[in-house]
């Protein structure tokens, strides 16, 4: 009986680490304090195609 518990928890545990693997990702916010326009480019990719005071840039891997 012991030893169906612990495999048990074992399992439990090893099936709620595998699902905590999920890649993170964080957001980004810019702004301007002179509320001067700009375009932001991020590893070489423009992520606004308008000129903004601030942006806020979501799920960067």
């Amino acid at each position: 009986m012991k030893l169906k518990t612990t495999l048990t928890c074992l399992l439990l545990v090893a099936s709620a680490l595998s699902f905590g693997q999920i890649q993170p990702f964080g957001h980004l916010t810019i702004f301007s304090e002179d509320g001067d326009k700009f375009y932001l480019i991020l590893n070489g990719e423009r992520m606004n195609d308008e000129p903004q005071t601030n942006l806020r840039v979501e799920e960067l891997v």
